[in-house]
């Protein structure tokens, strides 16, 4: 996601959303949770968006990752440095808590290899008209 808000960080807000689950969105945004479950596993389904996304990854994401020369760990810094640039974000990230127990992969490759099986994922989800569940772990 840090990867995608510096490239547009209005198309990343709207990939990010993708990824929350109703209660969240709402949450996130101020809307009314009223009649949701905070458990329930369903996201945030908006199927005008996403085709955006979807363009997002193909055309905006995954370009320049491809263009990578270096693992992004590098890129930024190291993990420390790049946990202090993340948190120095006042968009959307400011949601996501990060800190240097989690696991980071900073390979451009498998980040494509991710992108890719997600935008699959919101095809289906497109397709189907129905929104998709989300998975924490």
């Amino acid at each position: 996601m840090f990867y995608a808000s510096q490239i547009d960080d209005a198309k990343s807000e709207k990939m990010f959303n993708a990824t929350c689950t109703e209660y969240q969105f709402r949450y996130n945004y101020g809307l009314s949770t009223n009649c949701i479950e905070r458990w329930n596993d369903t996201v945030h389904f908006d199927s005008s968006e996403i085709n955006e996304v979807v363009d997002f990854i193909d055309q905006q994401l995954i370009p320049p990752l491809n263009a990578e020369t270096e693992d992004l760990e590098i890129k930024y810094g190291g993990l420390d440095k790049f946990i202090d640039v993340f948190y120095e974000q006042t968009n959307f990230l400011t949601r996501i808590g990060v800190h240097d127990k989690e696991y980071f992969d900073f390979d451009p490759r498998s980040i494509i290899f991710d992108l890719n099986n997600f935008r699959e994922v919101l095809l289906e989800a497109h397709s189907l008209n129905k929104a998709h569940r989300a998975y924490f772990d």
